[in-house]
């Protein structure tokens, strides 16, 4: 798997170059490629500036707070907003360019106050940018439009985040090395990242300091069930902005109405063949809906005086989670099988040629007699009862057969921290064929 990355990688470097185009005229459409020209040497930034690669762009006004960063293929209009900060906006007073090296290019600012200066670098091939701290630079924002944020658990469960309030007290976010906002239209996926902090006493030698992983809070804030901005601390350290962008790279649907117990199709389509995470959140009905249940329940001889118990538990399960912490989540993988009566039909999602299936766990494991006296499940006579309200899927690693030139989050993730094969052992157990 890793082998494929470096030819993947090897390949974009061979036909790719950095360019850097300057824009003379800011006030006239500035994201239009027309007014651009190309500039060829280092130096000073005068009005604006244009730094690209094969797949991503990044353009910076002079006197601006905020940086531009979109995806060639989604183009300016679906572009993230970042801003650097010390303790207030400042806006950017000079900014220089560095194109020492062939492979990357390199811009360098400093802000309003005098003191806060940090760099941006943008390699070929890659789907990341780097932003470094080098005085006086707290953290960053980035403004963009997130349905859903998700900490990779890898060999664990995924932790998911949903936007619910409108308030202006951020949502905290503890991450050790990644996290990933899945943004409005399912086409593009944001990934933050940065190395791990090990802890440091400062009354101990270095040889006796702990090197266990430190979590960083990310805070997230929200409006209209949106998140839309984000903040990050660069505690000294650079932070790796990725993006993967293409139609259906992630899916999010409700499938509250999907029967429990049977596999279904869905309308979805993996873009490419990948290892496709999938997150079955779990949510608590709404307690008429559960009326309705029970009454069906017990026309069917199934409830047997289980109603109070059953309420409790698919009504409280929204109201046992603090806003404040993640979903309810089970996270596994998509399966590929071949379209035969062999294929195991209770795995909850899996691939047939280019079509898509879920099987939801049906929910209750109460057995019970029904008015002909036969042994039958609740689940199955109602034939909805399940406690999974959404299902989100996006790509996390590759296989051998991920086309060359298509990304996953692992392949960013590697690309930017240098994570080689060792750490990603538990993709041997994924059992995903």
């Amino acid at each position: 798997m890793y082998i494929f990355l470096a030819i993947l990688l090897s390949i974009i470097t061979a036909e790719a170059e950095i360019k850097v185009w300057e824009i003379p005229d800011t006030h006239n459409e500035p994201f239009k490629t027309q007014s651009w020209k190309a500039r060829e040497k280092a130096g000073e930034i005068e009005k604006a500036i244009v730094i690209e690669n094969e797949t991503l762009s990044v353009l910076m006004f002079r006197n601006s707070s905020e940086i531009n960063i979109w995806d060639k293929q989604l183009g300016p209009q679906r572009r993230l907003l970042l801003s650097v900060f010390n303790t207030a906006t400042s806006a950017i007073k000079s900014a220089s360019i560095t194109m020492e090296e062939t492979d990357k290019t390199e811009a360098s600012f400093s802000f309003s106050d005098g003191r806060s200066k940090v760099s941006l670098t943008l390699q070929m091939g890659a789907k990341h940018i780097e932003i470094r701290p080098i005085a006086d630079a707290s953290f960053i924002t980035l403004n963009n439009k997130a349905n859903y944020v998700v900490i990779p658990g890898l060999s664990e469960d995924d932790k998911v985040y949903e936007a619910t309030t409108n308030t202006p007290v951020p949502l905290i976010v503890p991450a050790q090395s990644v996290i990933l906002e899945l943004i409005e239209g399912m086409d593009s996926i944001l990934l933050l990242m940065w190395t791990n902090t090990p802890t440091t006493d400062m009354k101990t030698s270095p040889a006796e300091s702990s090197t266990e992983e430190v979590s960083r809070n990310v805070e997230l804030y929200s409006t209209n069930n949106t998140f839309t901005s984000t903040k990050l601390a660069f505690l000294g350290k650079s932070i790796y902005l990725g993006l993967l962008s293409e139609p259906n790279i992630w899916y999010g649907a409700n499938i509250r109405k999907i029967p429990g117990g049977i596999r279904k199709q869905i309308e979805w389509k993996r873009p490419f063949d990948a290892v496709w995470r999938a997150n079955f959140i779990i949510s608590g009905y709404d307690p008429a809906e559960v009326q309705t249940f029970l009454k069906r329940a017990s026309e069917l001889g199934l409830s047997k005086g289980k109603e109070r118990e059953w309420a409790l538990a698919f009504i409280n399960i929204d109201q046992q989670r603090s806003p404040s912490s993640s979903l309810k989540v089970e996270s596994s993988y998509f399966k590929i099988e071949k379209n035969d009566s062999t294929s195991k039909q209770n795995w909850p999602c899996t691939f047939i040629d280019n079509k898509t299936f879920i099987t939801i766990p049906a929910t209750l494991p109460y057995q019970s007699e029904n008015a002909t006296g036969r042994n039958t499940s609740f689940s199955t006579q109602l034939n909805l009862i399940h406690i999974y309200s959404h299902i989100l899927v996006y790509p996390l690693d590759r296989t051998d057969k991920t086309p060359i030139e298509k990304f996953t989050v692992v392949d960013i993730m590697r690309q930017a921290l240098g994570i080689g094969p060792c750490k990603l052992d538990w993709l041997e157990d994924a059992s995903l064929h």
